[in-house]
C-alpha cells in the first residue's frame, strides 16, 4: 500500500512538473511573439492612410547615422545623412553608425520569393523524377533499398549542415559567389529529400487496380504514370511540398543568426558578416 502511494504521488509530481514546463514554454513563445507583433507592428503600420508604413516595404536597407546637433539627437537613414551633410556644409559632427538599422525590407521580401521559386522549380523536378523511378521503375535491391536509407538520412540533416556544404560547394569550390542560383542549389537540395519520401509515399497509396486497369486498356508505362498515377496524387504532394519548403526557410532564419556568431568566433573583430565584399558594402557605403 505505501508502495502505491509513492508511485502515486511520484507520478503526480512528475505530471505537475511536466504541465507546469509546458506552461512555461507557452508563455515565453507567447511573450516572444507578442513583442515582435507589438514592435513590428509600430514600424509596418502608421496611424494616417493607407495606414501600412508602404515605404518600409518598398525601400532598400540602409545605415543609420546617430548624432547630436545643436542639443538634438538625430537619427537619418544613409540617404538622408548625405542630403543633410550637403545642406550642412562645414558642420562636422561625430555620427555613429548602425548597418542596416533603416530603409526598407524589399529586397529581403523579393530575394525570398526569388529564392523559394528557383529552389523548387530544382527540387520537384529531381525530386519527382527520383520518386517516380523509385516507386515505378526500380527493383528492390540492395542498391534501391541503399539509396533509401540515404535519402532518409539526408531528411535528418540540420539546415546549417546543408548551409555550409553550399557555402563550399557552390560559393567556393564552383566559384559561384554570393547568387541566387548558389541559393536556389542549396536550398533545392535541402528540401529534395522531403520531396522524394513524400512523393514516393504518395504514389505508392496511388492503387494498384488503376495501373493495371491502365495497362490492360492499352497505355504504355509512362502514360499510365503522367495521366492516372501522378494526376491521383497531385493535391497531396502538393500540401507536403508547401509544408516542408516554409519549415525550411524557417530554418534558415534560425541558422543565419548561428552562421553570424559562429564568424565572429573564427574571426576576432569582424562584424560577423562573412562574406567580404558586403563587409566592405559596411563600411564605406558610398562605395
Amino acid at each position: 500500500m505505501k508502495i502505491r502511494t509513492r508511485n502515486r504521488i511520484a507520478q503526480t509530481t512528475a505530471f505537475w512538473l511536466f504541465r507546469f514546463a509546458t506552461y512555461a514554454i507557452l508563455a515565453a513563445a507567447t511573450y516572444i511573439f507578442l513583442d515582435i507583433g507589438i514592435k513590428g507592428g509600430r514600424t509596418v503600420f502608421t496611424s494616417a492612410a493607407p495606414f501600412i508604413n508602404v515605404s518600409f516595404l518598398t525601400e532598400s536597407p540602409q545605415t543609420l547615422y546617430v548624432f547630436d546637433f545643436e542639443g538634438k539627437k538625430m537619427a537619418l537613414s544613409d540617404r538622408e545623412f548625405r542630403q543633410w551633410k550637403e545642406d550642412h556644409r562645414g558642420v562636422e559632427v561625430e555620427a555613429s553608425s548602425i548597418a542596416y538599422s533603416a530603409g526598407g525590407i524589399w529586397p529581403c521580401i523579393a530575394g525570398t520569393a526569388l529564392l523559394v521559386i528557383g529552389s523548387m522549380v530544382l527540387a520537384l523536378g529531381i525530386g519527382i523524377s527520383s520518386a517516380i523511378y523509385l516507386s515505378e521503375y526500380s527493383r528492390n535491391g540492395p542498391l534501391i533499398r541503399l539509396v533509401r536509407i540515404a535519402i532518409l538520412n539526408l531528411a535528418g540533416v540540420p539546415s546549417i549542415v546543408f548551409g555550409l556544404f553550399g557555402f563550399g560547394l557552390f560559393v567556393i569550390f564552383f566559384g559561384w559567389n554570393v547568387s541566387l542560383i548558389a541559393g536556389w542549389f542549396t536550398l533545392g537540395l535541402m528540401v529534395l529529400p522531403a520531396i522524394i519520401t513524400a512523393s514516393e509515399e504518395s504514389l505508392r497509396a496511388v492503387p494498384q487496380g488503376l495501373r493495371e486497369g491502365s495497362l490492360a486498356l492499352g497505355a504504355s508505362k509512362w502514360q499510365t504514370i503522367r495521366k492516372n498515377v501522378h494526376s491521383r496524387d497531385r493535391a497531396r504532394r502538393g500540401r507536403d511540398r508547401a509544408d516542408h519548403v516554409h519549415r525550411r526557410l524557417c530554418d534558415e532564419g534560425r541558422d543565419a543568426v548561428a552562421g553570424r556568431e559562429v564568424h565572429r568566433f573564427l574571426f576576432p573583430g569582424s562584424d560577423g558578416v562573412a562574406l567580404p565584399h558586403l563587409r566592405r558594402e559596411l563600411e564605406d557605403p558610398a562605395e
